[in-house]
């Protein structure tokens, strides 16, 4: 095993995926034919952690002779300074980077006309931020949905499917890509019927071969790999993802999945960025409660945003509570960190559920 990929930690474990010669060259081929086929002397702007999807980049541009151009951060104006500056044809971003870029007063005036693609990632996209990109730039976006275990793109959404797509598209992330199955199963790991919400699992050449750690179940018979995330098929084979299967909350005997609450509350023009956990609740057993940081320069108040919520949401997906934070907790590659938001309140009890 010549690579040893570790998982961002967003479950809050690191786990080794590991790779061989063979996988990570089907990673390499992956990327060229689903996302993007750079030309001699291009170049990609990163400022994301370079040991996740964007070092995933820099071997197909090299192949192509193209060159990465790497960032030691991410701060908006030095990120901005540096589109101007290198001229970059791709960016790759996770949704959080382009809430922050658009908090920027100078955004609409800077000058992105050199860049052609821009990969987003990592977490799911919020659609009033999606729409803001492409009234802004145009069907530049590409989107990319994969894990450490199957890097790069299981499935992905072409700038093609972001032109004139319906507000629920995107939301989606895209149709599987052409070297991959994708199948959603149930708990017993049969396929579910057609329209219901499924684990994915997937068989593709770019697939880890195992963790390093054997305790750790990864595949279902038939090499289907578990990705825990939980999905759903239109009836145009486009999947939205629903949540990770251990973020689900589980809510007067009902289960609710924290990304649509976050879909809605982020639907606000006052909220910058929003996460939704479970909470101990004597009646509810679990009380879905939102954290939600506000858009700078911009008041709301809790009972504005439960009543948005209540307006657009199941009476029992909707938010017990609204708590108004300055900042979401991020793994180092723009996740929200939901199980540290959702930690201090099950600390000390026997049961986490």
């Amino acid at each position: 095993i010549p690579l040893v990929l570790f998982t961002s930690g967003t479950t809050g474990t690191h786990k080794a995926a590991q790779h061989s010669q063979a996988t990570y060259s089907a990673v390499v081929h992956n990327v060229l034919t689903n996302l993007i086929d750079p030309k001699p002397g291009e170049i990609m702007l990163h400022a994301a952690s370079m040991i996740h999807a964007s070092g995933t980049f820099v071997i197909p541009y090299w192949i192509r002779g193209g060159a990465p151009a790497i960032l030691p951060g991410f701060s908006p104006r030095d990120y901005v300074e540096a589109i101007e500056r290198w001229r970059p044809n791709a960016l790759n971003l996770v949704p959080t980077m382009l809430q922050m870029l658009f908090q920027l007063p100078e955004i609409e005036a800077a000058d992105f006309s050199s860049v052609e693609t821009i990969l987003y990632g990592a977490s799911p996209m919020p659609r009033p931020v999606l729409e803001k990109g492409l009234a802004l730039w145009g069907p530049v976006f590409v989107q990319y949905y994969g894990q450490t275990e199957a890097p790069l793109a299981i499935c992905a959404l072409s700038r093609q499917d972001h032109v004139d797509a319906p507000p629920e598209r995107l939301l989606s992330c895209g149709r599987p890509s052409v070297d991959c199955e994708v199948r959603l199963v149930d708990e017993a790991g049969a396929d579910v019927s057609d329209g219901e919400p499924g684990e994915i699992v997937l068989r593709a050449p770019f697939c880890m071969k195992s963790y390093a750690d054997p305790s750790i179940e990864a595949f279902l018979a038939g090499g289907w790999l578990r990705t825990r995330d939980v999905g759903r098929f239109d009836d145009e084979g486009y999947l939205t993802l629903v949540d990770r299967t251990s973020d689900m909350i589980v809510t007067g005997g009902y289960n609710v999945y924290p990304r649509e609450v976050e879909d809605v509350l982020c639907a606000h023009p006052a909220v910058a960025q929003a996460a939704v956990v479970g909470v101990p609740d004597e009646i509810w057993v679990e009380a879905v409660t939102a954290f939600v940081v506000p858009r700078a320069g911009q008041a709301v108040e809790e009972s504005e945003l439960l009543a948005f919520a209540r307006e657009r949401l199941a009476a029992y997906k909707a938010p017990k509570s609204v708590r108004l934070v300055e900042s979401i907790p991020l793994s180092p590659v723009g996740k929200p960190l939901r199980r540290a938001l959702r930690e201090p309140f099950w600390h000390g009890r026997e049961r986490r559920i």
